[in-house]
């Protein structure tokens, strides 16, 4: 964002480029743009001839009544009287006439009466030969009109229908809109509560927001600044912290939207929303936190027995007639446990099918050894399982003696 400056009519803060016209020294007036042209009629020189000498620029008739004819034919519905007063101030920063002051507007004039009483002698001359001409009977009626036509000070007809509103009728169309600036309460006319403070109070709020910002400013961020507090139920240090810095940025954002900042406010939006989702300072983080109070039975329980005059829950009986889900359940039960301790030929089938399960995993294990080793265990005589037995019995007997040399 660029440089700000404070109007002195509407005590806004407006970026200096943008928002104020300059002098010849590049200096910003005291007033903004839309208040030096509040009252502007492009068609009234009472209503900017005193801007441009205080802004130090000629007025050339010409060039003024040029760029009010190309706006107007451009598109009526846009026209702009604030427009065409711009566009003038830029144009005499530009060649030819950056070099000429305010002053030099007499030379102008008497250059453009001089001009116009040329052309208005020219045209006599020439309205006179057409006469003749018509008189003698060399041109006719119609043609007559058509050359006539331009020696006139007639304007085309969309010139004429031109709506030319004076700044005084357009301040009384506006005098009942609700967005009228001109009849906002001036702002030392509001009473924001920044002349009840003491000394003690204001040396305490420029120590904890600073310097830099008026009494009234202190206020909107001190309340700011408890609500959220008070919302989140915030007491660490650090999130404090965290709740200075949002609320100077909820208040910058706010200024910036009201003067028209669009940039500065979708920066400033953004800063905002990544601090408060950052440290969970959202209404559906604060709502998350508080909803859940118990997420199990469990914790039911335990919170009705450690209710001040409770204690443990006793247990007790239904003795309420049961429906028939109910009786449907208890019969289940019943006949699982009756199936299980007694029904006597329940163990043999069990014992019979593991058995049965346990030789078809030594059949599938012996399976695979053969196909691993490409060899029938069916062929491998007594001799072969004994001479691997005392093999194994010699590999175990000096592991042994390994390990208990490695002990000593």
């Amino acid at each position: 964002m660029g440089e700000k400056k404070v109007c002195a009519r509407c005590r806004k803060a407006k970026d200096i480029d943008k928002g104020y016209y300059k002098d010849k020294n590049k200096q910003p007036f005291d007033k903004c743009k839309d208040c030096m042209t509040a009252h502007l009629d492009v068609y009234n020189p009472d209503t900017y001839m005193h801007l441009l000498k205080e802004i130090d620029v000629p007025f050339v008739e010409e060039k003024w009544m040029g760029l009010i004819d190309k706006a107007y034919q451009r598109d009526p519905s846009k026209f702009s009287h604030q427009s065409i007063f711009g566009k003038y101030i830029s144009s005499m920063k530009l060649k030819p006439w950056c070099n000429y002051s305010w002053a030099d507007t007499e030379k102008f004039k008497e250059e453009s009466d001089k001009k116009k009483a040329e052309l208005a002698e020219e045209r006599a001359k020439l309205k006179a030969d057409y006469d003749n001409m018509l008189a003698n009977g060399e041109i006719t009626a119609e043609e007559y009109d058509s050359l006539i036509l331009p020696l006139t000070d007639q304007k085309p007809p969309m010139m004429e229908s031109r709506e030319r509103v004076p700044a005084s009728e357009q301040e009384a169309i506006g005098k009942n809109n609700a967005y009228n600036e001109n009849n906002f309460i001036p702002e030392e006319d509001i009473d924001d509560g920044s002349g009840n403070l003491s000394e003690d109070d204001k040396l305490y709020l420029a120590l904890k927001w600073g310097r830099l910002y008026k009494p009234s400013e202190w206020i909107q961020l001190e309340k700011f600044y408890n609500q959220t507090k008070e919302s989140f139920g915030i007491a660490d240090s650090d999130t404090e912290a965290t709740v200075i810095v949002l609320s100077k940025t909820n208040l910058k954002m706010n200024q910036a939207i009201d003067n028209g900042d669009i940039d500065g406010f979708n920066k400033l939006s953004k800063t905002y929303n990544d601090l408060r989702k950052t440290s969970k300072l959202t209404a559906a983080q604060n709502k998350d936190g508080k909803q859940v109070e118990f997420d199990s039975v469990g914790q039911i329980v335990a919170f009705c027995e450690s209710v001040e005059g409770g204690g443990a829950i006793e247990k007790f009986k239904i003795d309420t007639p049961l429906d028939i889900v109910d009786k449907v359940i208890a019969d289940m039960k019943e006949y699982n446990k009756t199936l299980v301790y007694e029904d006597k030929s329940l163990a043999k089938q069990i014992e019979e099918y593991l058995i049965a399960r346990r030789q078809l995993d030594e059949k599938k294990m012996i399976k695979q050894i053969e196909s691993k080793y490409g060899v029938k265990l069916s062929q491998l005589r007594n001799q072969d399982m004994e001479d691997f037995l005392d093999q194994q019995a010699e590999e175990m007997e000096h592991d042994a003696k390994l390990q208990q040399g490695e002990g000593e």
